[in-house]
């Protein structure tokens, strides 16, 4: 597999161009992402989280793809060979 992270600091949504070179990979992708609405938000023991981590599966991956990552996120792209 190929490991794809990206994070996003900013206040709004960013397209990104990932380019994988020659490498031949599956059509979909494993995602798991967690995404706030503020930069103080905060998981910590002991008290309600702000963000939890989501997981889902992409379609349309190819060895070149744009992904668009949420604000205030940290995304992490499982790309099969």
């Amino acid at each position: 597999d190929i490991i794809v992270k990206l994070v996003n600091v900013t206040g709004e949504a960013r397209a990104v161009a990932i380019n994988l070179g020659d490498a031949e990979v599956k059509a979909t992708a494993d995602v798991q992402q967690m995404k706030g609405d503020d930069l103080n938000n905060v998981n910590i023991l002991a008290a309600e989280e702000d963000c939890k981590i989501e997981e889902f599966t992409i379609e349309g991956i190819s060895s070149q793809f744009n992904y668009t990552v949420p604000m205030y996120s940290i995304t992490v792209l499982r790309i099969h060979k």
